[in-house]
């Protein structure tokens, strides 16, 4: 049998002004979503063991998503997500009698992306039973899910990109996607519950409609950020990344989507030289951080925030055969 594993993934820079036609810098990071083939079946079984749940489909069950996939507007008003996100992945292909597990080292909730790799490793798997290989494809059937699971229609290009190719992700509505090979250590700490990415984004929304001049120049702010961040990325120059990560963050907390805690772990890092931002919609949830020292380690610690050891890695979603 066979099995995929697909990465998490981090925002390094651009968050939110992404959404305005500015650049923004994804990352895949080390921790994984797995998707593995149990066994042929009769009729589809899907084991979400994260969750402790079993969703079973029937081939009627896929024959009307085929029917509604095309409605993407009506399927993110679907209550049960996990269901319908599924769902809308199987409809896109023909052999899909098996009974599938996923399971993931990636927190939920937290802003790493922990949907969009269930939904690139449950894609990427069912592609390589169809003998699909269109990458772009592949994508776009992901991205299905992620839509779904985020209620908006809009979702999961860059997560769904990030997680498919690994490495440094960049993105911009424009220009498209650019990509960088690089693999880096990041410390990824857990302040705590976050707010939804909907609800964020819609707080910036209503705060451009409110004071448009004065948010677009946050978002020019931070379009110049994200463009120094990538000059440094790209010459290995981390003091410079450091000092672009940590002005994002000062200028995203001014936009009112950063919280006490989050705000509090970039002050540790910057007191010992070291640089960190919230990454992904804010409102709580991760912060990521360059060059942690053990001082600044044991002060986040201290505040009872667990901290992951992590790597930017240029895995990208792959498939493997077990006996």
């Amino acid at each position: 049998m066979m099995y995929v594993k697909a990465p998490g993934v981090i925002k390094l820079l651009g968050e939110h002004a992404v959404v305005y036609g500015k650049t923004a810098v994804a990352a895949a990071i080390d921790l994984y979503t797995k998707a593995e083939v149990i066994e042929r079946s009769d009729h589809i079984i899907i084991e979400l063991s994260d969750i402790n749940r079993s969703i079973s489909f029937e081939k009627h069950d896929i024959e009307e998503m085929k029917d509604r996939i095309s409605n993407i507007k009506e399927l993110i008003k679907e209550s049960d997500k996990e269901r319908t996100a599924l769902l809308a992945i199987l409809s896109n292909f023909n052999n899909v009698n098996y009974h599938i597990k996923i399971s993931s080292s990636i927190p939920m909730q937290k802003g790493l992306a922990s949907s969009a790799a269930l939904s690139v490793a449950f894609a990427t798997l069912l592609a390589k039973l169809n003998n699909m290989n269109d990458e772009k494809s592949i994508i776009e059937i992901a991205r299905i899910g992620e839509k779904i699971f985020h209620e908006n229609e809009n979702a999961g290009l860059i997560d769904t990109n990030t997680s498919f190719y690994g490495g440094i992700v960049i993105f911009n509505k424009k220009t498209g996607i650019d990509r960088i090979n690089k693999e880096l250590d990041i410390s990824i700490i857990d302040t705590g519950p976050k707010k939804s990415t909907a609800e964020t984004v819609a707080h910036v929304a209503n705060l451009y409609k409110e004071k448009t001049f004065y948010v677009e120049s946050i978002l020019d702010d931070i379009e110049r950020q994200t463009q120094l961040g990538i000059k440094a990325i790209r010459e290995n120059n981390y003091k410079e990344l450091i000092n672009a990560m940590c002005k994002d963050h000062q200028l995203l907390r001014e936009l009112g989507v950063s919280t006490y805690n989050l705000d509090k772990v970039v002050e540790i890092a910057m007191q010992e030289g070291a640089g960190a931002k919230l990454s992904g919609g804010g409102g709580g949830g991760i912060a990521i951080a360059l060059n942690l020292n053990e001082r600044a380690i044991e002060k986040i610690k201290a505040m009872n925030f667990d901290i992951i050891n992590a790597k930017i890695t240029n895995q990208a979603a792959q498939y493997f055969l077990q006996s």
